[in-house]
C-alpha cells in the first residue's frame, strides 16, 4: 500500500449521518469502517499507540450526560479495530498504547473502559498488551495511531469508526503517512519522532495516571526518545 516514505494516502470519510442523496462523489478509496482495511492491505506491526484526546468521551454511545454504554463502545468501535490490526501483527503478538486527556469524572469510565477492553480481547483470543495512559494536556487536537510503519491521522474520534461506517454527519479524511521510527536521519516525518518522545516525558510525569503494567510502554516510544535526544546532541 505504500511504496516511498514520501507517500501520503487520504481516504475521504463519508459518514452514515449524511444522506446518501447528497454525497458527492468520491474516489474508489472512500474510508467506509475499520474493513477498509481488508480492502487496503496494512503492513506487519507489532506496536500500535492510539493518541485521542476524547477517547472517554464516546459521544455515540452515550447513556447519560456523564455515563456511557462502555461495552456497546468497546465491541462496536474497539473491538473492530483490533482485531484488525492482530491480522497484521508480527508472531501474533500486539502492544497497544492508549494516550488520552484526564476530565472530571474520568474515573467513572476509565478502569470500566480497561477492563472490559481487556475482557474481550481475551474473548477473541487477542495477544494484546494493553496500557492505558491518562495525561493532564495532550496537545493534539487530531485522533493519531501510530504503528511500526505508518501513522493514520484524522479529526474524528475513534469511537465514530466502526467495521464498515463511521458515524455521525461531519465529513473527514483518514490520512497515512509511511513513517520508519528506527531512522530520524532519513525519516522525512520528524514530527512524528518528536510526538512519540513527548509521549515519553508525559508518560513519566507523575501526575499521569497509567492503567495496566507500565512495562507494556512501547518499544517505538522508548525508540523515539532516545533517537530524538542524542539527534538533539
Amino acid at each position: 500500500m505504500f511504496n516511498a516514505p514520501e507517500q501520503t494516502t487520504t481516504f475521504p470519510i463519508i459518514p452514515d449521518g449524511i444522506d446518501r442523496n447528497r454525497k458527492i462523489a468520491v474516489s474508489l478509496k472512500t474510508f467506509e469502517g475499520w474493513n477498509t482495511f481488508n480492502k487496503y492491505p496494512l503492513v506487519p506491526i507489532t506496536d500500535v499507540i492510539i493518541i485521542d484526546s476524547f477517547f472517554f468521551k464516546p459521544n455515540g454511545h452515550r447513556n447519560t450526560k456523564t455515563d456511557y454504554f462502555v461495552e456497546a463502545y468497546v465491541k462496536n468501535s474497539l473491538l473492530p479495530l483490533f482485531k484488525l490490526l492482530s491480522n497484521y501483527s508480527l508472531d501474533n503478538h500486539l502492544t497497544v498504547n492508549i494516550f488520552t486527556e484526564w476530565y472530571e469524572d474520568y474515573e467513572n469510565i476509565a478502569r470500566k473502559l480497561f477492563d472490559q477492553l481487556e475482557l474481550m480481547l481475551k474473548e477473541n483470543d487477542l495477544n494484546i498488551e494493553l496500557l492505558l495512559v491518562i495525561t493532564e494536556n495532550l496537545n493534539e487536537h487530531k485522533r493519531i495511531l501510530y504503528t511500526n510503519y505508518f501513522a493514520l491521522r484524522t479529526e474524528l474520534s475513534l469511537h465514530q469508526f466502526q467495521t464498515y461506517k463511521v458515524t455521525g454527519k461531519r465529513k473527514d479524511d483518514v490520512i497515512i503517512n509511511p513513517f520508519a521510527v528506527d531512522n530520524l536521519s532519513t525519516d522525512p516525518h520528524n514530527s512524528m519522532m518528536v510526538n512519540l518522545a513527548d509521549l515519553f516525558l508525559k508518560f513519566t510525569d507523575n501526575k499521569t495516571r497509567v492503567i495496566g503494567k507500565r512495562s507494556n510502554l512501547s518499544k517505538m516510544i522508548h525508540q523515539a526518545f532516545n533517537k530524538t535526544n542524542q539527534h538533539i546532541k
